[in-house]
């Protein structure tokens, strides 16, 4: 394998920047969503959408590990957080 050239750093500098603007773009519309279903609003989405965006959002995060938000809605379990507000 060679040595990558000026090139193709630059390619995979744009590449990794149109990456990364997806999966900010997913994990803002999948917060999104989940906030408005949290409090009983409609999400805008379907059930099916959502889930669509979530395996993208996941496929993307495997792919480019070092891209994954902190808060990514992919590290949520269920209704994890809800079920503690119902607690409180």
């Amino acid at each position: 394998m060679s040595e990558p050239t000026p090139d193709d750093m630059e390619i995979y500098e744009e590449v990794t920047a149109d990456v990364s603007a997806v999966m900010t773009r997913l994990t803002s519309l999948l917060l999104h969503a989940e906030g408005k279903y949290r409090r009983g609003e409609y999400t805008g989405m379907s059930d099916h959408e959502f889930d669509r965006a979530m395996k993208a959002l996941e496929t993307l995060e495997e792919g480019w590990p070092m891209l994954k938000d902190p808060k990514s809605p992919t590290d949520k379990v269920g209704h994890e957080d809800m079920d503690k507000e119902d607690e409180g």
